[in-house]
């Protein structure tokens, strides 16, 4: 256990008294056989006593009298020796109070009658000291068989102590680091915020080097009520997020389809939640809500990012089918397990199978859809058992014999031409048309640009809500920049934009969005439209259309007039005049 200062502290004067010291009078003082028995080592100090006050001389100030022949008197006199003696009930705490600071070393000590010996204010330091010596052994040996890095600094940042589970996290040795400013190496540190903010951070995530995942605690230290550092404990987490990610590396099949199913669960899409007055998406929509509840399936065509999926997903909700929405990217499975993904494997069925066998992404979509995204990147001898399967509504699992029954609709989705694909040999044209009982098309977001408004206020209302920021605003200027961008990752492009703004907007403390945000390629597309005119087509057609909705109301008597003179709907009018401020004219 610790020893504890406080009980040296109690400890008396008369448990120190040195006993090597030769005690005189004054009247009897002889010098010549006290520095005799001096030189012979018998004794280290004289202890001279003249009435109620005492001296203490060593060997050099009896041999300095002895060849100076200068007497007792004068030498005491001249040097201010005398002192009242101390009381042998005196304690250690009570004599450093006193005494810790005076310049004397050797001090007379008393019983309640007699002087009897003196005290060695060096001895008692060196017991403070060797008290304080033990502890930080015992310490030091306790904190180094802690699992947790331990780190103490001082006011200054100055590493103070530094434990062997630190130099084994990372990988500096407590020589190197100590009294060296722990910021010279990890400029990233909490103990400086500790120091500054004198607060108490708990279980922290630190990431201070590669596949090296922290948990830090720490606190500032005191003493008396003065901030003398910090302390810090680092645990080491590597292995459990290494579990965890080997764990979410090797979920089953069912583990994966059920998390996307309560994602489902959370995210429920429908038509009416479908953001745009795109004519051709409008058509998109009106088309694909028109045949969810029929059994005809249905390929949609578009740009990455375009919606396809969201698309799927509310013709699914719409179908109202019993069964799952499962999707599975075509282009994400590798060749030699696509038949396994989507027919599964029976027990047994090849090496290294699962005892219990498999089950198929087609029967797991019994009485629902299956999405077959990216099917373009389907292998070629996989589409003619698809296009079986979709022929006969069965599906024999590798390694089975019984064919099962399954009953489900399928949504295809491609970024590519498969027409063309099929002309080219390279998909097959049978299974083109069998997927193509409905094609729709999705426009890329940039042919859309009076969508790309409607969009970016949808989804950034939508993440103001999901991170807690309700009062965050965003400014026309910003919008006007969205607009005037080319989407070349079209809707899901422009949704990761707005969730960042969101997020920095929130970590920053801003109430408006700020353009700093905003990725770099658009900042710069805004101080291009600062420099000089746009010569982007999008900003030409805008103006044209401007100017050709101000003239139309000019000429005619109310917006139906109007539209019916531009040839759009009175909706996309009152849009239109809206996104680009234009003044009311009457009704009809």
């Amino acid at each position: 256990m610790l020893f504890e200062k406080s009980l040296v502290d109690k400890t008396l004067l008369k448990t120190v008294v040195d006993p090597q010291v030769k005690i005189t009078s004054l009247k009897n003082f002889d010098i010549n056989n006290l520095l005799e028995d001096c030189i012979d080592g018998k004794y280290k100090l004289v202890l001279i006593i003249d009435k109620n006050r005492c001296g203490v001389l060593n060997t050099e100030d009896l041999m300095f009298m002895s060849i100076k022949q200068i007497s007792i008197h004068e030498y005491m006199e001249q040097k201010s020796s005398w002192t009242i003696p101390l009381s042998d009930e005196m304690n250690l705490g009570e004599f450093f109070s006193q005494y810790e600071n005076a310049e004397k070393c050797y001090f007379p000590i008393r019983d309640k009658q007699t002087v009897y010996g003196i005290v060695d204010k060096n001895k008692i330091l060196s017991l403070y000291k060797q008290v304080d010596e033990d502890n930080s052994q015992l310490i030091t040996s306790i904190l180094d068989n802690i699992h947790d890095a331990i780190c103490i600094v001082d006011t200054k940042i100055r590493v103070k102590f530094w434990n062997k589970s630190a130099e084994k996290l990372y990988g500096i040795s407590r020589e190197t680091i100590l009294d060296q400013k722990l910021t010279d190496y990890f400029p990233k540190a909490l103990l400086p915020e500790v120091i500054q903010s004198k607060r108490v951070f708990s279980n922290v995530y630190n990431l201070p080097r590669e596949n090296a995942h922290n948990l830090i605690s720490a606190s500032p230290l005191y003493n008396k009520g003065v901030l003398i550092g910090a302390i810090s404990y680092d645990k080491d987490i590597s292995e459990q997020i290494k579990i965890a990610e080997s764990l979410k590396a090797t979920e089953t099949n069912l583990q994966v389809l059920k998390s996307e199913l309560e994602k489902i669960g959370e995210e429920r899409y429908t038509f009416e939640n479908m953001v745009g007055q795109d004519p051709k998406w409008i058509e998109a929509l009106k088309i694909t809500k028109m045949v969810s509840k029929s059994m005809l399936n249905i390929l949609i065509s578009g740009e990455s990012g375009t919606g396809k999926e969201v698309l799927a997903r509310a013709i699914h909700l719409e179908s109202q089918r019993k069964g799952y929405f499962v999707p599975i990217n075509c282009s994400a499975i590798p060749k030699d397990l696509f038949e396994s993904e989507l027919f599964g494997y029976a027990s047994g069925a090849f090496s290294g199978a699962s005892k219990e066998g498999k089950i198929g992404k087609f029967e797991f979509a019994n009485k629902g859809t299956l999405f077959l995204d990216e099917i373009g990147d389907m292998p070629l001898e996989l589409q003619a058992k698809l296009l079986r399967v979709l022929e006969d509504s069965e599906v024999i699992p590798i390694g089975g014999n019984e064919p099962i029954k399954v009953d489900v609709r399928v949504i295809a989705a491609s970024n590519k031409d498969l027409l063309k694909l099929s002309n080219e040999n390279l998909f097959r044209k049978d299974l083109f048309y069998r997927l193509n009982g409905i094609g729709v098309h999705l426009t890329p977001l940039r042919e859309r640009p009076g969508d790309i408004r409607l969009l970016a206020v949808k989804f950034f209302e939508d993440f103001k809500q999901t991170y807690g920021y309700p009062y965050l605003e965003l400014t026309h200027d910003i919008l006007d920049l969205l607009e005037n961008y080319h989407w070349e990752g079209n809707i899901r492009e422009l949704k990761n934009i707005i969730e960042r703004m969101v997020i920095l907007s929130k970590n920053n403390g801003n109430q408006v969005v700020s353009d700093q945000f905003l990725p770099d390629v658009i900042r710069n597309m805004a101080i291009r439209m600062k420099v000089g005119p746009s010569y982007s087509l999008n900003d030409l057609i805008e103006k044209t259309e401007k100017e050709a909705i101000i003239q139309a109301l000019s000429k005619s008597q109310s917006k139906a007039d109007a539209a019916k003179l531009l040839k759009i709907p009175r909706s996309t009018l009152y849009f239109k005049m809206d996104k680009y401020q234009i003044d009311n004219v009457s009704e009809s």
